[in-house]
């Protein structure tokens, strides 16, 4: 049986510090359209996105007791 060296992790583990800027340059990495089409996604926002996400909101809240108590919490 062969053994597996695991090494000693220190009391403290150093955080580094937050550099200002060090996102500046990443936006957000969208998925191609042909991607969310995969997905069951349409390519391109549609029109009304804002209405048929309430829409799927209400219709999820409904169905899943548990996404009610989540938002609730």
């Amino acid at each position: 049986v062969a053994e597996i060296g695991i090494d000693k992790l220190p009391t403290y583990l150093e955080i580094p510090a937050i550099k200002k800027d060090a996102m500046a340059g990443d936006g957000p990495f969208k998925a191609s359209s042909e991607i969310q089409e995969q997905l069951g996604f349409p390519g391109e926002k549609v029109e009304n996105w804002q209405q048929v996400a309430i829409e799927k909101m209400a219709e999820t809240t409904s169905k899943y007791r548990s996404v009610q108590v989540f938002l609730d919490a």
